[in-house]
C-alpha cells in the first residue's frame, strides 16, 4: 500500500518559506553603529517621525503616530458600558514607565506600579450629552481593551469632538466598531471635557518623567542653569526648560532689559505667529546652542504653576533656577517627547495665551 504525499500543511520546507518571514530580526549591535545612527537614537524628533502611520477620526490626517492622541474603548468593570478613553489614562494608572531604565537601576524601581493614583473618570458631570445619562461612573480603570483610534495631539481637536451632535459624533467612529455585535455606537460614554482631561493626563506623564530623570536615575540628566548666557557653556544640550523669570514682559515695554536668548530673539517670538504673551517663551521657541537651535519649554505653562512648585520644592538643586537644561541622551529621548507633545498640544488653546 503506498503512502500518501505529505501535507502541505506540515511540510517544513513550504512552513519554512511560507512563515520564516514572520520571524523576529536580531537586534542590532550597539558596537557596529555608525555615528549617525548613534546620533539618531538620541534624537527625539527622528523617533516621533518614524513611529507608524495613524489616521486621525475627525481631521482624516494620516500621520505618524508621535502626533496624534492614542485612544481606545474601555469596558467599565461594573456596568459593562463603553467609554472612550485615552490609553495613557491606563499607562498612567498601571504604572508604565516609558523610558528605560539606566544600568544599575532595581527592577522593582523599573516595575513600580501605582494602581489607584488615578481614575478615568471623577464625575459623572463631565459625561457627554450623546452618552447614556443613567451610566454610573467608573471606579476604577477598567482592565479590558477593544480596539483603538487616534485623534489629533491638539486641544482644540479634542474640545471639537465634545461639541459633536450624537449623530455626528457615531459618524465619525470606525466601521470595525458598528459591525461589532458586542458594541452598541449609541451608548458610548465620551468625556464632555475630554480637552482638559487629556490635558492632565500629559501634564502628570511629563511630571513623571522629570520626577524619575532626576530624582531617581540621578545621572545629571537635566542640570540647573542660572543665565542664557550658560547655556552655551554646558555640554551636550539637547533641550532648555524655562522656570520662571524675574523679568515680565511688561517690564520690557517699560524700558526693561530682557535677557539675551529666547525673549530677545525675533525668530522666538514669530515661531507660531504671535508674541509669548505676559510672561515666558511662546511656543515652539528656540534658542542657539553651538550653532543650532534647540526647543525651550516654558514649565509654568505646561504643566502648570502648581505642579512645577512641586517639583521646585522636590529638586531645588536641579530646578531652583530660572533655568534648567536636559542632556542629549539616550535616557532622556522619550522626556523630550513627552514635553514637545504636550507643547503642540496646548499651542493653540487658550492655555497659550497666558505664556
Amino acid at each position: 500500500m503506498s503512502q500518501l504525499p505529505q501535507s502541505p500543511l506540515t511540510d517544513p520546507k513550504l512552513n519554512a518559506a511560507r512563515y520564516g518571514y514572520k520571524k523576529e530580526k536580531p537586534r542590532p549591535d550597539l558596537k557596529k553603529l555608525s555615528g549617525f545612527q548613534l546620533k539618531l537614537q538620541k534624537n527625539p524628533y527622528a523617533h516621533a517621525i518614524a513611529s507608524p502611520i495613524r489616521h486621525c477620526l475627525l481631521t482624516g490626517a494620516r500621520l505618524p503616530k508621535d502626533f496624534l492622541l492614542d485612544f481606545h474603548l474601555a469596558t467599565h468593570p461594573e456596568t459593562g458600558a463603553k467609554w472612550h478613553l485615552p490609553r495613557l489614562a491606563a499607562e498612567l494608572a498601571g504604572g508604565k514607565q516609558d523610558e528605560v531604565a539606566p544600568r544599575g537601576a532595581s527592577e522593582e524601581r523599573q516595575q513600580a506600579r501605582t494602581d489607584n493614583e488615578m481614575s478615568a473618570i471623577e464625575d459623572s458631570s463631565h459625561v457627554s450629552n450623546f452618552s447614556a445619562p443613567t451610566l454610573s461612573p467608573p471606579k476604577q480603570l477598567p482592565p479590558r481593551m477593544i480596539s483603538g483610534t487616534h485623534f489629533l495631539s491638539s486641544y482644540p481637536a479634542l474640545q471639537s469632538v465634545s461639541r459633536l451632535r450624537p449623530s455626528q459624533y457615531r459618524n465619525i467612529l470606525p466601521y470595525r466598531w458598528r459591525d461589532e455585535p458586542a458594541i452598541k455606537t449609541n451608548e458610548i460614554v465620551w468625556r464632555e471635557d475630554m480637552a482638559e482631561f487629556t490635558l492632565e493626563l500629559l501634564r502628570k506623564r511629563v511630571v513623571r518623567g522629570l520626577e524619575r530623570v532626576i530624582g531617581e536615575w540621578k545621572g545629571g540628566y537635566v542640570a540647573a542653569c542660572e543665565r542664557w548666557e550658560m547655556v552655551e557653556r554646558k555640554q551636550q544640550i539637547s533641550a532648555c526648560l524655562w522656570l520662571g523669570s524675574l523679568l515680565r514682559f511688561e517690564d520690557r515695554a517699560q524700558g526693561g532689559k530682557a535677557q539675551a536668548g529666547v525673549f530677545g530673539g525675533e525668530e522666538c517670538e514669530n515661531a507660531v505667529g504671535r508674541k509669548g504673551g505676559n510672561e515666558g517663551p511662546p511656543p515652539y521657541a528656540m534658542v542657539m546652542y553651538r550653532g543650532k537651535h534647540i526647543p525651550v519649554y516654558n514649565l509654568q505653562t505646561l504643566i502648570g504653576q502648581k505642579q512645577l512648585e512641586g517639583l521646585r520644592e522636590k529638586f531645588p538643586k536641579v530646578l531652583g533656577k530660572e533655568l534648567a537644561v536636559v542632556r542629549r541622551k539616550k535616557l532622556t529621548v522619550q522626556l523630550q517627547m513627552n514635553l514637545w507633545t504636550l507643547m503642540g498640544y496646548l499651542a493653540e488653546s487658550e492655555h497659550s495665551e497666558g505664556l
